[in-house]
C-alpha cells in the first residue's frame, strides 16, 4: 500500500512540476539555462528528439552574416544516446506561433548532441520551441 501512496504522489508532482513550464520566447533564452522542448523534431535522415525532453543552452546570440540578421540558440541534449549523429537543415513552424505571422526556424543537429536553432530576427520576440519554469 506504501509504494502505491508513493507512485501516485510522484506521478502527482512529476505532472505539476511540468504544468507549471510554460513556453518561452526565443529572446529570453539565455546561455546556462536548462530548459524543456515544447515539441518533437524529426530529422530525415536522423534523430528524433522528443518532447518534453531536457536541453542546456550552450551558446545564444545574434549571427553576424551580410545580409542576414539572424539569431543561433545552441542547445545540448541531456539524453543523448550517439555523440555521432548529425543531420542537416530543416525548417519547422514552432507550435503555438501566431497564425499571422510566419514564423519558420532553421534547425540542425551537430555532433556531441547539440541542436542548432537559426531564428530570424524579426521573430526574436515569438513563441520559441522551448519551455520553462520563469
Amino acid at each position: 500500500m506504501k509504494i502505491v501512496v508513493f507512485f501516485a504522489f510522484m506521478f502527482s508532482f512529476n505532472l505539476l512540476a511540468n504544468t507549471s513550464l510554460k513556453q518561452v520566447i526565443w529572446s529570453d533564452v539565455e546561455e546556462g539555462q536548462s530548459l524543456q522542448l515544447n515539441e518533437v523534431i524529426v530529422f530525415q535522415p536522423g534523430p528524433k528528439i522528443l518532447e518534453n525532453e531536457w536541453v542546456t543552452i550552450t551558446e545564444a546570440g545574434a549571427l553576424a552574416l551580410p545580409g542576414a540578421a539572424l539569431f543561433y540558440i545552441e542547445a545540448s541534449r541531456w539524453n543523448c544516446q550517439d555523440n555521432h549523429a548529425t543531420a542537416d537543415l530543416i525548417l519547422m513552424t514552432p507550435k503555438n506561433s501566431p497564425s499571422s505571422t510566419q514564423n519558420e526556424v532553421g534547425i540542425d543537429y551537430n555532433e556531441d548532441c547539440n541542436i542548432g536553432i537559426y531564428i530570424e530576427a524579426k521573430d526574436i520576440n515569438q513563441p520559441g520551441i522551448f519551455k520553462g519554469d520563469f
